[in-house]
């Protein structure tokens, strides 16, 4: 019983340490407008710089505010551990490809 709890207690917390980074980044893109943090930028390339900032800024912070999410749920639900914890990954990744193929609307 013991280890189950030190397991959910692990899970919480790094599911947090990778939501909170994608907030801090995403408000940062998206908001203080921040597109050096944008791997591989080229404003040369770019044809919406604000677009583009909105686009991953926003998709960064969705990413986030799930990831920040997920461990509620499963202090609210232990015993569904691996369902959330794969969730939450699939989701993170699932929406990672969608913003990467949508920053292709933005190149010149």
């Amino acid at each position: 019983m013991e280890s189950e709890s030190v397991v959910l207690l692990v899970c919480v917390v790094w599911i947090l340490l990778g939501g909170l980074p994608c907030l801090g980044i995403g408000y940062a893109i998206g908001w203080r407008k921040k597109l050096h943090l944008i791997a591989g930028y080229d404003a040369e390339s770019v044809s919406d710089p604000e677009g583009l900032a909105r686009w991953v800024g926003g998709g960064n912070v969705v990413i986030g505010v799930l990831n920040c999410v997920a461990p509620l749920v499963l202090l609210a639900a232990p015993s569904r551990l691996m369902v959330v914890v794969l969730a939450s990954a699939g989701l993170s990744v699932g929406l990672s490809v969608i913003m990467l193929a949508g920053c292709r609307r933005y190149q010149r």
